[in-house]
């Protein structure tokens, strides 16, 4: 299955994130690489966090898997955005099945939030959040109720176009950083405990 994941946070340094993921998670191994390396723990079965600059300056980036849930990092990113009084950004999308969520935080707070999960039996995908008011590129947009299924008469958000529109749109943006990132720090996101 392909998926498409990203989370931005303003005005946070990549170390200050660090910190945070170290007090917040059982972690284990670190390593940088100049490229992102999603596996390399997978020697342990672990998953791992990967922290870089984002490609505007004052932006940090994380990628991350999931253990269980897509939900299951939103009281981390809730916390970062509460300890930094700032912006945390955050859009995925499963494109197999369909399933996508985008959410902001701003100052600890949830401002937007949009989930349309998949459920195999039946197969559909259902209109699990619609929290906050839309933003200027959601204007035209129609989403099913809670807990309706969608359908082609409402709006199915993309990875690629709909949630990078929606990361505009709740400020990421601003002045390009003179160098593209070649540092990335992976930490090992523990779900069984090292041998």
């Amino acid at each position: 299955m392909a998926t498409a994941r990203r989370i931005l946070i303003k005005g946070v340094s990549k170390e200050s994130v660090t910190e945070q993921i170290r007090r917040h998670y059982k972690t284990g191994r670190e390593s940088i690489h100049n490229y992102t390396y999603r596996e390399v723990f997978l020697d342990k079965m672990n998953y791992a966090f990967i922290i870089s600059n984002a490609y505007f300056e004052e932006w940090a980036e994380l990628d991350l898997d999931f253990n269980d849930t897509v939900e299951e990092h939103d009281d981390f990113l809730q916390k970062l955005s509460a300890v930094y009084a700032t912006t945390v950004i955050f859009g995925y999308e499963q494109t197999t099945v369909g399933s996508a969520r985008f959410c902001c935080y701003q100052n600890g707070g949830l401002v937007r939030c949009i989930y349309q999960k998949f459920y195999p039996y039946p197969d559909r995908i259902i209109m699990e959040t619609n929290v906050g008011i839309p933003s200027r590129y959601e204007k035209d947009f129609s989403y099913p109720k809670l807990g309706e299924p969608m359908t082609d008469r409402y709006k199915y958000l993309d990875f690629y176009d709909d949630i990078q529109a929606l990361f505009e749109d709740y400020g990421y943006g601003g002045i390009p950083r003179e160098q593209e990132e070649n540092q990335f720090l992976h930490i090992e996101y523990l779900k069984t405990p090292l041998n």
